[in-house]
This record gives C-alpha cells, sequence and structure tokens, in this order.
C-alpha cells in the first residue's frame, strides 16, 4: 500500500515539474496582453497588501504574532484530522453488528460529507469574502462533534464524527487563503511552508495523545475532549486573526 501511494505521489510531482507553470509570463495558453494584464494585476495586489512599505526579512516572521497564530489555527486543524481519522473505525466497530466491509464503508461516509461541505464552504467564502467566518464555524462544528462524539451513544458518536469531519475539512481547506493575503512577495512562500510545517506536528500529537489516553483511561473519549478544546482555543485565534488584519491594515509598516 505504502510503494503504490508513494508511487503515485512521485508520478503527480514529475507531472507537476513538467507541465505545471510558475508564472503568468510562462504560461503558453495565455496571449502577450493577458500575460501583461495578469502580471500587472498581481503586482497591484501585492503594493496593497504591503501599503507601499518596504518588504520586510524573511526573519521577522519568527517574531510576528499573526504566524504564531496562523500556526495555532492549522496545528488544532491537523490535530482534529488526524484524532479522526486513525480512530473513526473503532467508532463504527462500536456500534456492533457490523462486518469489515460495512465499517470500511461507513467510516468513508465523514469524507464523502466533507467533500461536499468543502464545495459549498468555498463557494460562499468567495461569493461573500467572509473568509475567517468559514473558517471559523468549521472549529465550531469539529469542537461540538467531537465533544459531543466523546459521550454519546456509538451510532449518535458516528454521526457526530461525522460532523466534526465536515467541521475541521471546511477549517483545513480555507485556512491558506488567509496566510497567502497577509504574506507579502518573497514572504509567501516560506511563510506558508513554516505554517505548513508546523502545524502538521498535529498529524503526529493526535495519534500520540489519543493512544496515551486509551492506555490510561480504556477510551478515548477524554482525547476527544482535549482535541475539541484546542478546536475552541482555535476558533478565539481565528477572531484574533480578524483583528490583526485591521491592525496592519491601518498600519501597513507593523510586522
Amino acid at each position: 500500500m505504502f510503494l503504490v501511494e508513494g508511487l503515485a505521489a512521485v508520478l503527480i510531482g514529475l507531472v507537476a515539474w513538467r507541465f505545471l507553470e510558475a508564472k503568468p509570463a510562462d504560461a503558453a495558453w495565455l496571449s502577450d496582453a493577458e500575460k501583461t494584464a495578469l502580471i500587472e494585476r498581481l503586482a497591484e495586489e501585492e503594493r496593497a497588501k504591503s501599503g507601499g512599505a518596504p518588504e520586510p526579512s524573511r526573519w521577522s516572521m519568527l517574531r510576528d504574532p499573526q504566524m504564531l497564530l496562523f500556526c495555532l489555527v492549522y496545528f488544532a486543524a491537523q490535530l482534529a484530522q488526524y484524532s479522526v481519522t486513525f480512530w473513526l473505525p473503532s467508532f463504527v466497530r462500536r456500534i456492533g453488528g457490523l462486518g469489515e466491509i460495512t465499517i470500511g464503508l461507513v467510516a468513508v461516509l465523514p469524507f464523502a460529507a466533507a467533500f461536499v461541505a468543502i464545495l459549498v464552504a468555498g463557494r460562499i467564502s468567495d461569493r461573500t469574502g467572509a473568509r475567517r467566518t468559514v473558517l471559523g464555524s468549521g472549529f465550531v462544528l469539529a469542537a461540538v462533534g467531537l465533544a459531543v462524539a466523546g459521550f454519546a451513544h456509538p451510532l449518535l458518536a458516528v454521526v457526530m464524527l461525522i460532523v466534526a469531519t465536515v467541521g475541521f475539512k471546511v477549517a483545513a481547506s480555507s485556512f491558506f487563503v488567509i496566510p497567502q493575503q497577509y504574506l507579502v512577495g518573497a514572504l509567501t512562500a516560506p511563510g506558508l511552508a513554516l505554517i505548513n510545517s508546523i502545524g502538521n506536528l498535529g498529524g503526529f500529537v493526535a495519534p500520540t495523545l489519543m493512544g496515551r489516553v486509551q492506555e490510561r483511561t480504556g477510551s478515548v473519549s477524554g482525547g476527544l475532549y482535549v482535541v475539541a478544546a484546542t478546536c475552541v482555543v482555535a476558533l478565539g485565534a481565528c477572531a484574533l486573526l480578524k483583528s490583526t488584519a485591521r491592525r496592519r491594515t491601518a498600519e501597513p509598516t507593523a510586522v
């Protein structure tokens, strides 16, 4: 399984390297006029984000409270995702009377629902521009779903994990548009890499946390409560992201 998944990733990487263009000027499917218009539009957006201030150094990101909030929010989304992904089959099995194939099929339902929710949330976000509202709504669903799943009957617990999956998938998929609006010029790539690196530590913490809780208590419910609480903290961070963005617009030199 790992070999097949790894080879697929390598093949996609090679295809992207061969066919994915990095700059508008290299896009063969655009006319010269379209390339010029797009380059000018992107430059205008960068000037609007920076407010005309000089571009700060990459090291300044490590001192930026906004970047710390970004890392926290993405860490919470990844923590919730891996907590459910690893332990969902166990919750489905608790319903009883289900074969292995049926358990696998039921375990797919949360991600099928999340697929539809991501498309709907993306459309709402694009039409309204309420990026942080969509992000925060995802964390609300994740926190409620995880908290209720911790004490509910097995069947209801699975339903609430579907709710939680919709929530953290919407949060994770709608998140990166916000730091991309915040980061300027050459800081965009390293800034996103920093957020992704620290945030993905949630994928390490989640199975470790859930496993330790089960060893000590015989149940993963306590772990779900911890993850739900982390989602609540992330919800508060979403509110701070909004106020921080307003201050940055008012004071473009403060990074």
